[in-house]
């Protein structure tokens, strides 16, 4: 039997290695440094290894350029759900139909003058706004 493999009969007569190769590095690294995820025959492992998959998601974030309108966006939607994280604000119902309610901003520079609306109707509120 080859070094750092053994069958384990809960794996139905399946190798089981020791070690996992990650995609990003090609190196075969300690099951221990990769991630599981639910796949759908059970618990999986990350092609990338921990420190690769770290790297990968700093180089998006540095791709991604935001302008300074959309960082002020994003400061209100975190002040926003802090608010209703700590109970300053309870989430609602859509103001149209009824339905379970997402928080809308129609302007951006009253942070929390909100209007709450259901998927259907918020993404509806989008489609007909054109922005500058």
């Amino acid at each position: 039997m080859p070094k750092g493999i053994y069958y384990s009969s809960k794996k139905r007569g399946r190798p089981y290695k020791e070690t996992h190769r990650c995609y990003w590095c090609k190196q075969d690294k300690p099951r221990d440094k990769f991630r599981k995820y639910r796949g759908k025959n059970g618990f999986r492992l990350n092609s990338r290894c921990i420190d690769c998959n770290a790297e990968y998601q700093r180089s998006l974030h540095r791709k991604r350029d935001f302008s300074n309108c959309d960082q002020e966006k994003i400061k209100i939607r975190v002040m926003t759900r802090k608010q209703i994280k700590r109970g300053f604000i309870i989430p609602q119902i859509c103001e149209i139909c009824g339905a379970k309610g997402q928080v809308h901003h129609p302007d951006y520079s009253k942070p929390f003058d909100i209007v709450w609306l259901c998927v259907k109707h918020h993404g509806e509120k989008h489609r007909i706004y054109t922005y500058p």
